[in-house]
Protein backbone atom coordinates (compact mmCIF):
# COMPACT_ATOMS: atom_id res chain seq x y z
CA UNK A 1 0.00 0.00 0.00
CA UNK A 2 2.73 2.66 0.96
CA UNK A 3 4.03 2.07 -2.71
CA UNK A 4 1.00 1.99 -4.42
CA UNK A 5 -0.40 5.30 -2.79
CA UNK A 6 2.48 6.93 -3.35
CA UNK A 7 2.37 6.40 -7.29
CA UNK A 8 -0.86 6.82 -7.33
CA UNK A 9 -1.36 9.85 -5.44
CA UNK A 10 1.65 11.38 -5.19
CA UNK A 11 3.54 13.46 -1.86
CA UNK A 12 3.89 12.11 1.77
CA UNK A 13 1.18 9.09 2.23
CA UNK A 14 0.51 7.66 5.51
CA UNK A 15 -1.43 4.76 5.18
CA UNK A 16 -3.71 3.25 8.33
CA UNK A 17 -6.34 0.31 9.70
CA UNK A 18 -8.19 -0.05 12.44
CA UNK A 19 -9.92 -2.60 14.05
CA UNK A 20 -12.62 -0.82 13.26
CA UNK A 21 -12.91 -0.29 9.72
CA UNK A 22 -11.36 -2.89 7.58
CA UNK A 23 -10.20 -1.04 4.46
CA UNK A 24 -7.36 1.05 4.48
CA UNK A 25 -7.46 4.73 5.01
CA UNK A 26 -5.09 7.23 3.14
CA UNK A 27 -3.49 10.21 4.32
CA UNK A 28 -1.72 12.76 1.93
CA UNK A 29 -0.03 15.78 2.57
CA UNK A 30 1.43 18.15 -0.10
CA UNK A 31 5.34 17.88 0.40
CA UNK A 32 7.13 21.14 1.13
CA UNK A 33 8.13 22.62 -2.45
CA UNK A 34 12.19 23.25 -1.05
CA UNK A 35 12.86 19.76 -0.98
CA UNK A 36 14.74 18.26 -3.20
CA UNK A 37 16.70 14.70 -3.40
CA UNK A 38 19.79 13.20 -5.38
CA UNK A 39 18.93 9.49 -5.87
CA UNK A 40 22.34 7.56 -6.22
CA UNK A 41 22.28 4.46 -7.90
CA UNK A 42 25.74 2.81 -7.06
CA UNK A 43 27.23 -0.58 -9.15
CA UNK A 44 26.28 -2.54 -6.03
CA UNK A 45 23.78 -5.90 -6.83
CA UNK A 46 20.20 -5.69 -6.22
CA UNK A 47 18.48 -7.89 -3.70
CA UNK A 48 15.48 -8.92 -3.91
CA UNK A 49 13.30 -7.45 -1.54
CA UNK A 50 11.57 -10.26 -0.10
CA UNK A 51 15.66 -11.81 0.83
CA UNK A 52 16.24 -8.37 2.70
CA UNK A 53 12.81 -9.21 4.33
CA UNK A 54 14.34 -12.00 5.78
CA UNK A 55 16.98 -10.49 7.46
CA UNK A 56 14.57 -8.18 9.90
CA UNK A 57 14.38 -10.12 13.51
CA UNK A 58 10.25 -10.58 13.75
CA UNK A 59 10.51 -8.52 17.07
CA UNK A 60 11.54 -5.31 17.78
CA UNK A 61 12.84 -4.02 21.54
CA UNK A 62 10.72 -1.55 23.71
CA UNK A 63 13.11 1.69 23.34
CA UNK A 64 13.89 0.83 19.17
CA UNK A 65 9.83 0.98 18.98
CA UNK A 66 9.42 3.94 20.74
CA UNK A 67 12.63 5.82 18.75
CA UNK A 68 11.10 4.74 15.51
CA UNK A 69 7.80 5.65 16.78
CA UNK A 70 9.21 9.29 17.78
CA UNK A 71 11.07 9.62 14.78
CA UNK A 72 8.03 8.94 12.03
CA UNK A 73 5.56 11.42 14.35
CA UNK A 74 8.38 13.69 13.96
CA UNK A 75 8.63 13.14 10.52
CA UNK A 76 5.07 13.13 9.57
CA UNK A 77 4.42 16.54 11.11
CA UNK A 78 7.43 18.35 9.43
CA UNK A 79 5.96 17.17 5.88
CA UNK A 80 2.36 18.62 7.54
CA UNK A 81 4.07 21.82 8.13
CA UNK A 82 6.76 21.90 5.58
CA UNK A 83 9.30 22.19 8.25
CA UNK A 84 12.59 20.93 5.76
CA UNK A 85 14.80 21.54 8.84
CA UNK A 86 12.71 18.82 10.95
CA UNK A 87 12.68 16.48 7.91
CA UNK A 88 16.58 16.48 6.94
CA UNK A 89 17.44 16.46 10.98
CA UNK A 90 14.87 13.42 11.22
CA UNK A 91 14.72 11.24 8.79
CA UNK A 92 17.92 9.83 8.37
CA UNK A 93 17.86 7.72 11.81
CA UNK A 94 16.17 4.59 10.98
CA UNK A 95 17.06 2.24 14.14
CA UNK A 96 16.49 -1.36 13.10
CA UNK A 97 15.79 -1.58 9.19
CA UNK A 98 18.88 -0.26 7.24
CA UNK A 99 21.27 -1.29 10.30
CA UNK A 100 20.14 -5.07 9.97
CA UNK A 101 20.36 -5.30 5.98
CA UNK A 102 23.92 -3.48 6.18
CA UNK A 103 24.93 -5.47 8.46
CA UNK A 104 23.36 -8.33 6.63
CA UNK A 105 25.45 -7.41 3.85
CA UNK A 106 22.88 -5.96 1.62
CA UNK A 107 24.11 -2.65 0.80
CA UNK A 108 27.66 -3.77 -0.36
CA UNK A 109 30.69 -5.55 1.01
CA UNK A 110 32.04 -3.35 4.16
CA UNK A 111 28.96 -1.39 4.47
CA UNK A 112 27.77 -2.15 7.83
CA UNK A 113 25.94 -0.25 10.24
CA UNK A 114 28.46 1.75 11.40
CA UNK A 115 29.74 2.70 7.96
CA UNK A 116 26.55 3.39 7.44
CA UNK A 117 26.04 6.03 10.20
CA UNK A 118 28.95 7.41 10.04
CA UNK A 119 28.28 8.30 6.21
CA UNK A 120 24.84 9.86 7.59
CA UNK A 121 26.23 11.86 10.32
CA UNK A 122 29.11 13.26 8.52
CA UNK A 123 26.51 14.55 5.21
CA UNK A 124 24.59 16.25 8.08
CA UNK A 125 26.89 17.83 10.04
CA UNK A 126 29.04 19.14 6.68
CA UNK A 127 25.90 19.52 4.71
CA UNK A 128 22.89 19.36 6.07
CA UNK A 129 22.00 16.67 3.45
CA UNK A 130 19.86 13.81 5.09
CA UNK A 131 20.66 10.44 3.67
CA UNK A 132 18.51 7.45 3.42
CA UNK A 133 18.37 3.79 1.49
CA UNK A 134 15.80 3.53 -1.07
CA UNK A 135 13.79 0.78 -0.38
CA UNK A 136 15.39 -2.25 -0.07
CA UNK A 137 18.73 -0.63 -1.37
CA UNK A 138 21.33 -0.21 -2.29
CA UNK A 139 20.87 3.01 -3.90
CA UNK A 140 21.11 6.41 -1.54
CA UNK A 141 18.53 8.71 -1.10
CA UNK A 142 20.11 12.52 -0.56
CA UNK A 143 17.53 14.71 0.68
CA UNK A 144 18.19 18.62 0.82
CA UNK A 145 16.93 21.68 1.04
CA UNK A 146 17.07 23.28 -2.79
CA UNK A 147 16.87 27.10 -1.61
CA UNK A 148 19.61 26.48 0.88
CA UNK A 149 21.89 24.59 -2.22
CA UNK A 150 21.48 27.15 -4.05
CA UNK A 151 22.36 29.95 -1.28
CA UNK A 152 25.61 27.94 -0.98
CA UNK A 153 25.95 27.48 -4.60
CA UNK A 154 26.41 31.45 -5.28
CA UNK A 155 28.78 31.85 -2.46
CA UNK A 156 30.99 28.92 -3.67
CA UNK A 157 29.61 27.52 -6.75
CA UNK A 158 29.80 23.98 -5.69
CA UNK A 159 26.40 24.01 -3.27
CA UNK A 160 25.56 21.29 -0.78
CA UNK A 161 24.73 18.15 -2.83
CA UNK A 162 27.15 18.26 -4.90
CA UNK A 163 29.61 17.98 -2.29
CA UNK A 164 27.21 15.61 -0.49
CA UNK A 165 27.18 13.19 -3.48
CA UNK A 166 30.97 13.30 -3.94
CA UNK A 167 31.15 12.77 -0.07
CA UNK A 168 29.13 9.22 -0.71
CA UNK A 169 30.92 8.68 -4.08
CA UNK A 170 33.99 8.70 -3.09
CA UNK A 171 33.30 6.22 -0.29
CA UNK A 172 31.65 3.65 -2.16
CA UNK A 173 34.72 4.23 -4.52
CA UNK A 174 37.27 3.32 -1.18
CA UNK A 175 35.02 -0.15 -1.26
CA UNK A 176 35.40 -0.90 -4.77
CA UNK A 177 32.40 0.19 -5.97
CA UNK A 178 31.19 3.41 -8.46
CA UNK A 179 28.34 5.56 -8.67
CA UNK A 180 26.22 4.38 -11.98
CA UNK A 181 23.89 7.46 -12.31
CA UNK A 182 22.60 9.95 -10.20
CA UNK A 183 19.37 11.43 -10.51
CA UNK A 184 17.51 14.96 -9.28
CA UNK A 185 14.17 14.79 -8.23
CA UNK A 186 11.80 16.09 -5.35
CA UNK A 187 8.60 14.83 -4.49
CA UNK A 188 5.93 14.55 -7.01
CA UNK A 189 2.25 16.16 -6.08
CA UNK A 190 0.65 14.36 -8.76
CA UNK A 191 2.01 10.43 -8.29
CA UNK A 192 3.28 8.55 -11.22
CA UNK A 193 2.54 9.74 -15.10
CA UNK A 194 2.72 7.84 -18.11
CA UNK A 195 5.13 9.44 -20.62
Amino acid sequence: MDNVSASALGGFNIVTSTPVRAEREITTIRPPRDLGIALLIPNIEKRSTEATRQLLPSAVSTPAHIQSIGCVARVSAAFAMCDVKAILETLPWDEFVEPMRADGGVYGRGIDSRFLLDEKKMLLDRFHVAETISGAGPSRALWYSISEDLKQRRKNKNGLIQPAIALVSDRLKSLGYGVREVFFTRPSTKGATII
